[in-house]
């Protein structure tokens, strides 16, 4: 599937939304190029600044960029260890959302329809993901965690499709993990596991793509995409106010 992400939406994109008092929901239909941290300090702000019209907030990103240029693990799944690690690390009284009367609803979806392999899935479950969300339900007892995935044997995983945090209280005793049915005909296997990587390198050459940064070599931009007409699309982005 191609995927043409906001090149321009990025961690500083975000966070200066936070600064926008009356905006309670950011909603993208399109990819945005945001990290773990980003989505962290965008959270962090919302909160310092405690300014608030709504008794809820929503954060709704798609997120753009696969690991090795045009192929590759999407960069979503290191996106949500990030923002899990960030959070890991403070706890519930200091991040201060459990307190706010605003309360977050953060949804990260996955956009590719690309599965990933049994031996990445299985590592990343069992070594990441899995314990990240342990880690942070300990830390933060009044957040709701949960992820949405596909093809669930044992440890291993065809994909993830939504990632879910969510401050609510009729969240609160939700399921970590559900695993929902995958669609045979959207699901695809990346190309790239069988391929040879100097065949892989030769493609991504061809399409513009930067293997060993994802980025675009001709331009420097950081995703891994599928370039447009050289015109950014923000018509899939919707702040509400």
């Amino acid at each position: 599937m191609n995927v043409r992400p906001i090149r321009t939406f990025t961690d500083a994109s975000l966070v200066s939304l936070a600064e926008l008092k009356d905006l309670y929901s950011v909603e993208s239909n399109a990819a945005v190029m945001c990290t773990g941290d980003g989505i962290f300090d965008y959270m962090r702000r919302v909160l310092e600044l405690n300014c608030y019209s709504n008794n809820w907030r929503m954060l709704d990103l798609r997120i753009g960029g696969q690991q090795n240029g045009f192929f590759g693990v999407p960069m979503f799944y290191s996106v949500v260890v990030g923002l899990l690690r960030c959070l890991a690390e403070v706890n519930e009284k200091d991040f201060g959302a459990a307190a706010c009367k605003q309360k977050f609803e953060v949804f990260l979806s996955n956009p590719y329809h690309s599965r990933v392999s049994k031996q990445w899935s299985s590592i990343y479950m069992r070594e990441e993901l899995r314990p990240l969300m342990y880690r942070v339900k300990e830390t933060h007892p009044s957040l709701s965690l949960n992820a949405s995935v596909n093809g669930v044997s044992g440890d291993t995983f065809s994909k993830i499709d939504m990632f879910t945090l969510s401050w609510r209280p009729r969240d609160r005793e939700r399921d970590m993990f559900w695993n929902s049915a995958e669609d045979e005909y959207y699901c695809e296997n990346d190309p790239s596991d069988r391929m040879p990587p100097a065949l892989m390198n030769l493609f991504n050459e061809l399409l513009g793509y930067n293997s060993q940064g994802g980025g675009s070599a001709s331009s420097g931009d950081e995703d891994g995409d599928v370039e447009g007409n050289g015109e950014d699309d923000f018509g899939g982005f919707y702040p509400v106010l």
